[in-house]
C-alpha cells in the first residue's frame, strides 16, 4: 500500500516545542523533510528513509493537523467522486 508524504521546510516544523530543528537541519537536504501518514518526519519520501523525528503525542498530531494543515487524502472518496463525475459526463 502506498504511503502518503508531504514535504515541509524545517522552519515550518520548528515552532513545535519538541522539534529538534538544529539537529535535523544537519541531516536534511535543502532544508526539506517529509512527513508521512503516521506523522513521522523522514529524510526522504520513502517508507524506509531515515526517521528524523517521531512523536506519538496528541500534541504533535494536533500540530501537524492544525498548524501544518497535514491531512492524509481520502483516496477512496476522491476516486468515487471522479468516477461519478465521469459517469455523469462532467469530467
Amino acid at each position: 500500500m502506498p504511503t502518503y508524504f508531504r514535504a515541509y521546510e524545517i522552519a515550518q516544523l520548528q515552532s513545535y516545542s519538541g522539534f529538534p530543528a538544529a539537529e535535523i537541519a544537519a541531516s536534511a537536504v535543502d532544508s526539506l523533510v517529509f512527513l508521512d501518514e503516521a506523522a513521522v518526519v523522514r529524510a526522504a519520501p520513502l517508507p524506509d528513509a531515515s526517521v528524523l523525528f517521531s512523536d506519538s503525542s496528541p500534541e504533535w498530531a494536533e500540530f501537524c493537523r492544525d498548524r501544518l494543515g497535514f491531512v492524509v487524502p481520502d483516496w477512496a472518496a476522491e476516486s468515487a467522486e471522479v468516477a461519478a463525475a465521469v459517469r455523469a459526463g462532467r469530467a
